[in-house]
């Protein structure tokens, strides 16, 4: 993107954090969360399987932005979550 729009990387990620609030890389890993999360709703398929399809490389990965955004992990969550009745999506 930088190079199509002739501007330096460091210039383009202090103008998105100026509009935004965060850093492309935080904005891009929210919206993998949230994708990660509507899967661990409404599928049965593995960590693995959700990880590499919403752009984490390892369920590691996964799991470690979970932990830094949600304060918990994507198995914690699926599992509270039917235990407290799909409260979060409402």
């Amino acid at each position: 993107m930088c190079e199509e729009l002739f501007v330096s990387k460091y210039y383009f990620i202090r103008k998105f954090e100026q509009e935004t609030g965060c850093t492309p890389k935080q904005y891009i890993t929210e919206l993998r969360i949230q994708k990660a999360k509507t899967l661990l709703v409404h599928s049965s398929k593995s960590l693995a399987e959700i990880a590499r399809e919403v752009g984490f490389k390892t369920e590691k990965n996964i799991i470690y932005a979970f932990k830094k955004v949600l304060n918990k992990t994507p198995n914690d969550f699926r599992k509270n979550l039917y235990e407290n009745n799909r409260s979060w999506w409402q």
